[in-house]
């Protein structure tokens, strides 16, 4: 399977430190951990890299996904706005909120742009789930305007660009 030549000796020591613990999960066992934190660990150090001022591991993208549009109330009658070109998940959180995905078109950059979402948002537009893909970044600035215009929240999966920045700051 593509990616397995990236696990050396490292990476095993490391998987078999929680596997030894007999503890896979985020939360309490903690007398069992044998001093390890791994997802903790993880969080801070994507807080860190991000310059988010938390990070929180999630068993999957699709979860993750999932978790941003509970956040953001987004449920049953409610419209959220996503690119054509994403990975299945997105639309599937979506339609999983209940909500209905709408879709803007991609730009150059492969990311929805201002001038799509703006032709596509309605009064039922709860949420715009804006996909950093392949590393690249969207226009943010345009595309935060239109979303501040409409009063409607954006929400930003860049999954698929951890590292990247826009204007200087990581996505995300």
């Amino acid at each position: 399977m593509p990616g397995t030549e990236l696990f050396g000796e490292e990476e095993r020591k490391e998987i078999m430190d929680v596997l030894d613990t007999g503890v896979l999960f985020r939360f309490n066992h903690d007398a069992q951990r044998k001093g390890h934190w791994k997802a903790r660990d993880l969080e801070q150090e994507v807080a860190r890299f991000t310059g988010a001022k938390h990070a929180l591991a999630v068993s999957s993208g699709s979860t993750a996904v999932s978790t941003m549009l509970a956040a953001c109330g987004v449920g049953y009658g409610d419209e959220v706005i996503v690119p054509p070109f994403t990975y299945i998940a997105t639309v599937e959180a979506v339609l999983l909120a209940g909500a209905l995905p709408v879709f803007a078109e991609i730009d150059d950059t492969l990311c929805m742009s201002a001038e799509a979402i703006r032709k596509v948002i309605s009064p039922k537009t709860k949420a715009v789930l804006l996909v950093h893909m392949c590393g690249a970044a969207a226009d943010l600035a345009g595309i935060l305007a239109v979303c501040e215009e409409h009063d409607v929240q954006l929400i930003e999966d860049s999954a698929q660009a951890l590292g990247a920045t826009y204007k200087g700051k990581p996505l995300g």
